[in-house]
């Protein structure tokens, strides 16, 4: 009996060590990483609506890693991912450190990031979703030029339980240039 015991263990670390070791790396491309390579930690972003009203969205912190390395019981695959965190603050009660973006491999097929404002983002099966395209667009007068849209309903869904946030629009060379409230309300990107 014990033996066999003895066989059993052996055979189930090896199966173990072969299941957490040699995943295949897969990496991201420069043109993935051009979409968050050029935020910096405690960099601020200024957002200003028709009445004045002024919201900061601080980049929180950065990484570049790979997901964890286990065949047996993840997946084949050792992913990179990039992400940015941000913090937003505002005077309009919806302070978060929600707001990030992610930029990750996929072996079977090509999307854009993933892009999150507050608690909305892409849907949690992107495969159902319909990938953003750059659009031009004019909000409160100002024309944006070859921006990402993303709106709740169409290519994103609202986490948790609170709804602040409609849609946002996003540049891959800036990042985040405007947003809509559920109030409708237009917050763009300016100088400060």
């Amino acid at each position: 009996m014990k033996p066999n015991y003895i066989f059993y263990l052996t055979l189930l670390s090896v199966t173990f060590l072969i299941g957490c070791n040699n995943c295949e790396k897969l990496h991201l491309t420069q043109s993935d990483k051009s979409w968050v390579d050029y935020f910096v930690p405690n960099q601020s972003f200024y957002y200003k609506n028709l009445n004045g009203r002024i919201d900061t969205l601080m980049v929180a912190d950065t990484a570049d890693r790979y997901t964890l390395c286990n065949k047996f019981e993840l997946s084949k695959y050792q992913y990179e991912i990039y992400r940015v965190d941000f913090k937003i603050t505002s005077s309009n009660m919806y302070n978060e450190t929600e707001p990030s973006i992610t930029v990750t491999t996929e072996e079977w097929q090509k999307h854009n990031p993933y892009i999150h404002f507050g608690n909305l983002g892409p849907h949690q099966n992107d495969l159902e979703n319909k990938i953003p395209i750059a659009i031009d667009t004019i909000l409160n007068g100002i024309k944006l030029k070859s921006v990402y849209y993303y709106a709740k309903g169409l290519n994103t869904e609202q986490y948790g339980e609170k709804e602040y946030f409609k849609n946002f629009f996003w540049d891959k060379s800036s990042g985040l240039v405007a947003y809509t409230t559920m109030e409708d309300d237009v917050f763009l990107r300016v100088n400060q």
